[in-house]
């Protein structure tokens, strides 16, 4: 049962169909000029796991709900450019109907040279969407609204946490016990929507929480991971190799990989993002950085 129903309209057409990753070995080879080839096997793509005992816990998280079509009704020349990311650049969308003005996100891999379009890439913004599309019950979750390949189109939101935290401290504006709570609760609750179906976000920080409509939202999906489970007992699998993420505020286990800790103990995925959670929990509570 969903805790929050909602509709979130994302086409006029019929219902999306599911379709597989679309990496072919021919896609690979021809359709992409890059020195960093990735496999196209899906769950290559999702490092730190055992294959040999491993599998993705359900069919869907190597699925994609593409409708390219959006994207097509869509005049780019009025995109507003507010900011960019790590790997993504990020534009504000506006629709005017019956005299009403709606906003928009639009995010697109970033073209100006720093990274190029490999099936790695390209799998990032298709988890960033398939995880939006599968909490749209949540409140602590943006809308999506659109995507395609490289880009998705979601809800728009004024600011996120660093800046919203950074202009109220510039102006000595503290806030109340009550209100620091309430926002450790938008914190955990996200967090814990997403950890409902099945993937850990990976990189939590403030930058990754927007503030729309009085609530704290988690967004930026494309570093996720999905969670796997063990192909004769369906328990969650751990994660023992490869952690993707750099050292600045990671779990102690991750930390310990790093730099070839002889304790070593391969951590279930979800307990990185609890971490990662405890961190900016802190800097709620007394407004000071990890």
């Amino acid at each position: 049962v969903k805790r929050y129903p909602r509709k979130v309209a994302i086409s006029q057409s019929e219902s999306t169909i599911l379709t597989d990753m679309p990496y072919t070995i021919d896609f690979e080879l021809n359709s992409i000029d890059s020195s960093d080839i990735t496999e196209p096997y899906f769950p290559d793509l999702v490092k730190g796991y055992n294959l040999d005992v491993c599998k993705p816990k359900h069919d869907w998280q190597s699925k994609s709900f593409p409708n390219c079509n959006m994207f097509h009704e869509t005049n780019l020349a009025e995109m507003k450019f507010l900011t960019s990311g790590t790997v993504r650049s990020v534009f504000e969308l506006s629709e005017s109907i019956d005299g009403n003005v709606n906003k928009f996100v639009y995010k697109n891999l970033d073209f100006n040279g720093r990274h190029d379009v490999t099936p790695k890439r390209i799998d990032q913004e298709r988890k960033d969407a398939v995880v939006l599309e599968r909490t749209t019950s949540s409140k602590f979750i943006p809308s999506i609204h659109a995507y395609c390949s490289t880009v998705v189109i979601m809800e728009h939101a004024p600011r996120d946490m660093e800046s919203y935290n950074e202009k109220r401290l510039a102006r000595n504006i503290t806030i109340s016990p009550l209100d620091r709570l309430k926002i450790g609760i938008h914190i955990a609750s996200g967090v814990a929507d997403l950890h409902s179906v099945d993937f850990i976000h990976n990189d939590l920080h403030e930058q990754q929480f927007l503030y729309q409509d009085g609530l704290f939202k988690l967004n930026d999906f494309n570093y996720a991971k999905p969670m796997y489970v063990d192909k004769n007992t369906n328990e969650t699998c751990k994660i023992s190799e490869k952690f993707s993420m750099g050292l600045f505020g990671r779990s102690l286990e991750e930390l310990q990989y790093k730099v070839d800790y002889e304790g070593f103990t391969p951590v279930k995925p979800d307990k990185i993002d609890v971490w990662m959670m405890g961190n900016l929990l802190y800097t709620v509570l007394t407004d000071l950085q990890v």
